[in-house]
């Protein structure tokens, strides 16, 4: 009987110890998918932000091909644009709460960037973001990650 009790200890140990494992490993693999996704929205972001600079009265979504983005780049599905009036938002389509807060550090914690909420931009470091609500253009999915600039 004892060693039927030793075993029961050891089996739940190891059971234990494979689960902690298996959830740090599900956790690191949604940082470092956050983290691609970002550094692709950062490559974007610096192509849109060029064509927004150079042409001012651009409006709505612009093909691809307008912008200068380096050869090598690939755009991840869901990472899209929108520009408005002289300002350019850059979005992740897909709610992923870990996204917004690598954008947030790949900006140097711009308060400019958060999620779209209730048509408003809700900085994820901030319950009350603005004394002044930052409306985002209904073009933008709702839950998409946003950085507006």
């Amino acid at each position: 009987m004892g060693q039927l009790s030793f075993l029961a200890v050891v089996l739940a140990f190891v059971g234990t110890l494979l689960l902690q494992t298996g959830s740090r490993t599900t956790t690191d693999a949604n940082t470092n998918e956050a983290v691609a996704i970002s550094g692709n929205m950062m490559v974007y972001r610096n192509a849109v932000s060029l064509y927004a600079y150079n042409n001012p009265t651009a409006s709505g979504t612009i093909s691809d091909s307008a912008f200068s983005l380096p050869t090598w780049y690939q755009r991840i599905s869901g990472v899209g644009h929108y520009l408005s009036t002289g300002t350019a938002y850059i979005y992740y389509s897909t709610t992923r709460p870990e996204l917004a807060y690598q954008v947030v550090k790949a900006t140097n914690n711009a308060i400019t960037v958060g999620i779209k909420r209730g048509g408003y931009l809700i900085n994820p470091l901030s319950t009350t973001n603005y004394s002044q609500p930052v409306a985002l253009p209904a073009a933008i999915p709702e839950e998409s990650v946003v950085y507006a600039f």
